[in-house]
């Protein structure tokens, strides 16, 4: 009987150890991962509306730490998404309408951007939406890398400006 009760006490011990032990052998890494997508589109039949689709890309595995441990990756959270235009030139009141932010496959709508104003004012945008967070999350856990594609209709040509891009995000690498 004292050999039963001894087995079951060490049972319940390396249970509740290796719960411990497995938080210790998690760590985290965050990560920014900037990217710009670069805009210039000419006059158009007298400044009429355009139809707008330009993109850049991110690589989770530029970080050497990530790459090191992509097959150890327990979880991602994205902390933040925020994008914001900068270096506008054109047609005064331009403004991207009908937006939409995607990245990889996940599309985010996002609401009118008077692109002179935002520059001026350095409006930085920020996607809360903590079910598309999550999503772009799993996404980057399948994959590596993700095209980020901005798309929409230009009221106003000519223009140039950018949209830079900030995901901020937490791996968490499980080695065990």
């Amino acid at each position: 009987m004292k050999l039963k009760i001894n087995l079951v006490l060490l049972l319940i011990a390396t249970v509740f150890n290796c719960s411990e032990l497995d938080k210790l052998t998690e760590f985290d890494i965050t990560e920014d991962f900037d990217t710009t997508i670069e805009i210039s589109i000419p006059d158009n039949d007298g400044g009429k509306a355009v139809a707008l689709s330009e993109s850049s890309s991110i690589d989770i595995s530029s970080n050497e730490e990530i790459n090191k441990n992509l097959d150890l990756i327990q979880d991602i959270t994205i902390n933040s998404l925020t994008y914001e235009v900068s270096n506008f030139t054109g047609a005064e009141n331009a403004t991207i309408t009908n937006a939409i932010l995607s990245i990889g496959d996940i599309s985010i709508e996002v609401s009118d951007i008077n692109l002179k104003q935002s520059d001026d004012n350095n409006t930085v945008y920020n996607i809360e939406s903590p079910n598309e967070l999550k999503n772009i999350a799993t996404y980057l856990r399948n994959n590596s890398a993700a095209t980020i594609t901005l798309s929409g209709e230009l009221s106003a040509t000519p223009v140039t400006f950018k949209i830079k891009i900030n995901i901020d995000s937490t791996f968490t690498i499980d080695v065990i």
